[in-house]
């Protein structure tokens, strides 16, 4: 039997403080759903026909529902199954603003008064079962369990570690921040559009490493010339101070403020004049 294995997708959608917090697994016994749900989730009762369980964050307000249903019993296909459960949810007057799927899963989610939901299939033994995860949250608290417009606790953390490691020259912060990246790569084909900013945080780290050393003012006339463009990845620091990686070493040239143009903290020679650094950024 193929079992649901989720974990990915709820370390998607649930942010920092609820990944710090640890993982507790869960295996349905009779279906082969699986997944793993954060560890201060309240575990429900279980139901007599031990399909699965649900788990409960600790304010009550979330829930994540793990289990398994026989998909073939009333319908002819996984797809059948999947459109009859969309139309329960309509009846139950959930307003779906969304819905995909291809031959072995099916995802779908919508809204209803101040609450909002999840819900993705998988399809096993050959389409005769079909295991189940649905995250259920209030609309209010959007922020902290979906990645856009809001970034969420695990994209905004890449990012800022992304950027910390290219400031300090530390290896060690770009790994951390590839391990969110595995958290999700398998969601975010599947719905590009939930993670706006993890996908921001994936271009900064597939990005040449580009930084500028400015020494002196933002208020400068060669700092305003150096931001001037829109470059996303690239990485700024502001010094004079040796006490940060990427501006050691680096001072004021004659007296005036001046802009290190670098890559990998290889650094060409210091400007202090717009039109050098023009020159020098595409040389």
């Amino acid at each position: 039997m193929k079992s649901l294995w989720v974990a990915s997708f709820v370390a998607a959608v649930l942010t920092g403080p609820v990944l710090a917090a640890g993982w507790q697994p869960y295996v349905n016994d009779r279906f082969g759903a699986a997944a793993d749900v954060p560890a201060d989730y309240k575990t429900g009762e279980p139901p007599a026909n031990g399909d699965g369980l649900t788990f409960t964050s600790p304010d009550g307000e979330a829930r994540i529902l793990i289990w398994g249903g026989l998909a073939t019993v009333t319908d002819e296909s996984f797809a059948d199954y999947a459109k009859r459960l969309v139309s329960y949810d309509k009846d139950d007057g959930w307003d779906i603003g969304y819905s995909a799927g291809k031959g072995d899963w099916f995802a779908f989610s919508g809204s209803k008064a101040d609450r909002i939901f999840y819900e993705k299939l998988i399809k096993a033994c050959k389409g005769e079962i079909a295991n189940h995860l649905r995250l259920e949250y209030p609309a209010a608290r959007k922020k902290e369990f979906d990645d856009h417009p809001t970034p969420s606790g695990n994209s905004m953390l890449a990012y800022v570690l992304l950027r910390l490691g290219r400031i300090w020259g530390d290896n060690e912060f770009e790994r951390q921040a590839a391990g969110v990246f595995r958290l999700i790569r398998d969601a975010i084909p599947r719905a590009p559009s939930a993670f706006g900013h993890a996908l921001c945080a994936l271009d900064l780290y597939l990005a040449p490493p580009r930084e500028l050393a400015v020494i002196g003012s933002p208020a400068d006339e060669i700092a305003r010339a150096a931001l001037a463009g829109f470059d996303p990845d690239l990485v700024v620091a502001f010094g004079p101070s040796d006490e940060v990686p990427l501006l050691a070493g680096k001072d004021f040239v004659d007296g005036r403020p001046a802009v290190y143009v670098c890559e990998r903290f290889a650094c060409q020679a210091p400007v202090t004049e717009p039109s050098e650094l023009l020159a020098s950024s595409t040389a």
